[in-house]
């Protein structure tokens, strides 16, 4: 940012230390009137950098009323600093000279903005994402098949794999479980991580049984953790009402689920979404949903689940160690709910090496199942 002085970045810099959460309330209390006038000011005046100004002030401000949004601590002074600028009587050139004397706003602005880029990248990402829920048939296609007797929903969450990928894994996998049938159609609900630019990094080197412990930011790995966990909530809710209504117009398909990680997240919100009895199996391989946050009585609703789980699940371990306070996940150990008949553990240690060789061995565990 060539139009700030060093000098006076350092000053805004060290003014960060001392934003407190009355200054969030202050700015709640009056960024929206300043807006307004600005607004006002762009009618009767019309200046791209008055227009510029409102645009990073509006999305500074949905960025710090989006309370599901994860932010570092830094990262949210920064928006309630500019916030505050904008709002404050000392400005680098009164605010009473028409025009230019929002000039320094939009350029503190505009500097926050800069250096908050990654934060705002992903929460452009995350707020595609919450727009998922309740909008009808953004996952799943609308027309299926009525030859199509069953349809497999597969959340690959953190793996990387093509779909073409992992389609043929999964032909060659469950060939047991469905046999010989033409009438199957796959539909796979992947997002891309790499955005995520801590935690995508990072999650290559601990999953490995020599525990390597990575130089890493934790603040940013733990919010991006926490993005992650948001992002396939809103992922299952929308699941979950998009497969009653598959069921509701089709009522012959069968419908199947498997989720690896985060996956499971996401079939768990979808579950509080869907009618009793809308899904034959549930396959869980190395799910990374909380035993003790399960929502049990929902269980019920899948005739049966089987949960691959193993102990030798090194990203899960480092991940739970680290920022879930060593709460397990179902891919560590089994589970049990109130009504556990339909549910069956399967520990996988043998063949489960590390987390990344869940997808390669999928056969050998349908195999130990069927």
């Amino acid at each position: 940012m060539d139009n700030l002085s060093e000098e006076q970045k350092h000053y805004f810099e060290n003014s960060l230390r001392n934003i407190t959460d009355k200054d969030e309330q202050k700015v709640l209390a009056h960024i929206q009137p300043e807006i307004s006038k600005l607004k006002t000011m762009l009618l009767n005046n019309p200046s791209h950098k008055m227009e510029n100004l409102i645009v990073n002030a509006e999305l500074l401000l949905e960025i710090l009323l989006d309370k599901q949004f994860p932010l570092t601590i830094s990262s949210k002074k920064w928006v309630i600093f500019g916030l505050s600028y904008l709002i404050s009587d000392f400005d680098l050139i009164p605010d009473v000279i028409p025009v230019i004397g929002y000039n320094d706003d939009a350029l503190i602005l505009q500097w926050v903005i800069f250096m908050i880029d990654k934060d705002i990248s992903r929460y452009k990402i995350f707020k595609n994402t919450k727009t998922l829920v309740g909008k009808n048939n953004l996952l799943i296609p609308k027309i299926i098949d009525t030859e199509t007797k069953y349809f497999v929903v597969v959340l690959p969450g953190l793996i990387e794999k093509s779909r073409k990928e992992l389609e043929s894994i999964l032909d060659k996998s469950l060939v047991k479980y469905f046999g010989k049938n033409d009438n199957i159609r796959y539909e796979l609900i992947q997002k891309d991580i790499h955005y995520l630019q801590e935690f995508s990094k990072t999650i290559r080197i601990v999953d490995h049984e020599m525990g390597l412990k990575p130089t890493v930011d934790q603040e940013q790995f733990g919010i991006e953790w926490q993005q992650i966990k948001e992002e396939y909530q809103f992922i299952g809710e929308s699941l979950g009402l998009e497969l009653n209504n598959l069921v509701s117009q089709n009522p012959h398909i069968k419908i199947v689920i498997l989720s690896f990680n985060v996956g499971s997240i996401a079939v768990e919100k979808a579950l509080t979404k869907m009618t009793k009895g809308s899904i034959e199996n549930y396959f869980s391989f190395g799910g990374a949903s909380i035993i003790e946050e399960l929502p049990s009585k929902e269980f019920c609703k899948i005739e049966k689940v089987i949960n691959f789980y193993s102990e030798n699940d090194y990203l899960l371990k480092y991940i739970f160690e680290q920022f879930e306070k060593n709460r397990p996940p179902i891919g560590l150990k089994p589970f049990l709910t109130n009504d556990s008949s339909n549910i069956e553990n399967i520990n996988a240690t043998t063949i489960i090496t590390n987390h990344g060789s869940y997808v390669p061995n999928i056969s050998k565990l349908i195999n130990l199942k069927y």
